[in-house]
């Protein structure tokens, strides 16, 4: 064989090598981007909530001036959930958000007129389409990061993800 067909030879195994690389990490970064959307709809949930929320207690604050304890939790708990910039951190104020809910619930049941409030049903309505939502990209972030993490155990997959530092998600529990 001649040192040029030998070149040729060692160039297009190269190229086929590189390109196997090549979609192994688009794949890597499909996976990944999938996971980063899915967080960004309950993010943008999150953030629906958090408005209906302000709304929530600018009006508790007007009609049910004694409920001073509950508008200061929505308040915090708010402004807290706005300062947090760690993905899994904020994902965990989704269970912190049940529980806050369920303090605005108890409200049926100390002032049984509030369920004649067409504000208030509203609010309920809404903050329900919302927390379902949110339950539903859940299952789906949760779906992606386990889809990614299977994918980032194959051994070439592996190496390219501790290349370019991909890194790890864990799925959220609920």
């Amino acid at each position: 064989m001649e040192s040029y067909t030998i070149i040729i030879l060692i160039f297009g195994i190269i190229s086929v090598f590189f390109i196997i690389l090549l979609y192994f990490y688009n794949q890597l970064v499909i996976y990944k981007n999938k996971v980063k959307v899915q967080y960004e709809s309950i993010y943008l949930h999150m953030e629906e909530i958090m408005a209906l929320l302000d709304d929530f207690s600018l009006w508790l604050e007007g009609n049910y001036s004694m409920e001073k304890d509950l508008v200061k939790k929505i308040r915090k708990f708010c402004f807290q959930y706005r300062e947090e910039k760690d993905m899994m951190t904020q994902l965990s104020y989704v269970k912190e958000l049940k529980k806050l809910i369920r303090n605005v619930h108890q409200l049926e049941k100390v002032y049984p007129k509030i369920l004649n409030d067409s504000e208030y049903l509203s609010f309920k309505d809404r903050y329900d389409s919302h927390y379902s939502e949110i339950m539903y990209a859940m299952d789906l972030f949760n779906k992606g990061v386990e889809e990614y993490n299977l994918y980032k155990k194959k051994r070439i997959v592996s190496l390219l993800s501790r290349l370019f530092r991909y890194p790890d998600y864990v799925s959220y529990q609920k």
